[in-house]
């Protein structure tokens, strides 16, 4: 477990400085809009193929630890090989949407087997407070890695779009490309130190994969159904997300003619303060179940955006910016537990895999129809962010009727979970419920 933090770190130093500036290379080669949706939404389509080939191997091997490595390395081949395009001029879109797709498939294919992996190793009644510590400390070394390449970029990319000088801070060493080279460069080199680590972590025993039978078997079970509602529910939210997600960057580069400075500072305020707020998160967790904290996150994200919609210089993004931040903390830790409380260790792998796959499905559904308005709406940015919006909060009042409460009734309200950290905010003293076992705007 504590090898693991380390790890993640160097997991999260690839995160800061690779796929947050996917899209935004796209932007310096030129990509129309509907280019830029695919940069985002398509490599994450496809890269639910990792998954399904994780689950195939993982039905014929004994060992999570190779395959989780094999993956990672697989992934970092893959930045050196972005890198390697930027570095000769040779990059294109296409290459890059390439590239990314290799990239996710990867990544994906990797994580089943370490979900399963550190399902396993991490005692039920800990996972709300040991998995805050490890995310936050991931979401601080993203941060700083988004730091990093946010400055590198300024310093040695002449262009931003459309061929706009940047001012580069490194005029003598500035060329179109060498900055993303670099800071994709790096970004291979850490995933490649995290795959050593990777193999150098014990890992429990194994008992493999539950059959097909008892896979379907397992979803007739109440606690299956709610495992299959969580991950098509997700899948619907996500495609309301993408509708809008992969065109804040490009909004802000475009439109509001951001710096990589102001890029990278709109970037990391997010993750920023989504690191310093995961101890919180997993204490609530661990107190008050699951449920609570991943409803608060559904409702807080749909309405992260709102500030987008009359943003015309940077401090209405930055607002915006810290509420995601605040929002997406609590969905995505509260979403990993609730998937580990509605599996078992023989059919968690299954549900990961369909979990990645719907995902990936619902964020090219929403990149595309994304795209697509922007395109005919002649760059309507507002348009697609109200769209976006609208679906958010369609599918986040639907979400308590899915994700339905835990049978022991360990887990609180949402309303009384609001309230208890109201009365803390105010000085008093709430009382504790029931201990419960235990990417962007």
């Amino acid at each position: 477990m504590r090898l693991a933090v380390p790890e993640g770190m160097l997991y999260a130093g690839m995160v800061g400085c690779a796929e947050h500036w996917f899209v935004v290379d796209a932007i310096r080669l030129g990509a129309t809009p509907f280019e830029q949706g695919l940069v985002v939404g398509l490599p994450l389509f496809i890269g639910a193929l990792g998954p399904l080939l994780a689950v195939r191997l993982l039905g014929s091997i004994r060992s999570r630890r190779g395959l989780v490595a094999g993956f990672v390395f697989a992934q970092a081949f893959a930045l050196l090989l972005i890198a390697l395009l930027d570095a000769l001029a040779l990059q294109t879109p296409a290459l890059l949407i390439a590239g990314a797709s290799l990239y996710q498939v990867a990544g994906q294919g990797a994580s089943p087997g370490w979900t399963s992996w550190y399902g396993d190793l991490v005692p039920e009644r800990l996972r709300g407070s040991y998995f805050a510590h490890r995310t936050r400390a991931v979401q601080y070394t993203i941060c700083g890695a988004m730091v990093v390449a946010g400055f590198a970029l300024q310093a040695l990319e002449p262009t931003l779009c459309f061929g706009v000088p940047t001012n580069a801070w490194w005029p003598e060493l500035a060329a179109p490309g060498r900055g993303f080279t670099l800071v994709f460069a790096a970004a291979a080199l850490c995933r490649l130190a995290s795959a050593v680590l990777l193999l150098l972590a014990p890992e429990p025993k194994f008992t493999g994969l539950a059959s097909r039978g008892k896979v379907a078997q397992f979803l007739r079970t109440e606690r299956g159904g709610n495992a299959w509602r969580l991950v098509v529910g997700n899948a619907a939210y996500y495609a309301a997300v993408y509708l809008a997600s992969p065109f804040f960057l490009p909004f802000m580069a475009q439109e509001l003619h951001f710096s990589y400075v102001l890029l990278m500072a709109a970037l990391a305020s997010q993750v920023g303060l989504k690191a310093v707020l995961q101890r919180k998160y997993g204490e609530w967790i661990d107190r008050h179940g699951a449920r609570p904290v991943f409803l608060i996150g559904v409702l807080g994200v749909a309405l992260a955006p709102l500030p987008f919609l009359w943003a015309e210089r940077w401090p209405s993004v930055f607002a915006s910016q810290l509420a995601s931040g605040v929002a997406w903390g609590c969905l995505e830790i509260g979403l990993f537990v609730l998937l580990l409380q509605a599996t078992f260790r023989n059919t968690r792998v299954h549900a990961i895999a369909a979990h990645t796959g719907m995902n990936g499905l619902g964020q090219l559904t929403g990149s595309l129809a994304g795209g697509a308005l922007l395109a005919a709406s002649g760059r309507n940015y507002h348009l697609v962010i109200a769209v976006s919006i609208g679906a958010r909060l369609l599918l986040a009042l639907l979400a308590a009727k899915l994700v339905r409460p835990r049978a022991d009734g360990s887990d609180t309200g949402v309303k009384e979970l609001l309230l208890k950290g109201l009365r803390r905010r105010n000085g008093g003293q709430a009382a504790v419920a029931g201990t419960s076992p235990m990417e962007s705007t």
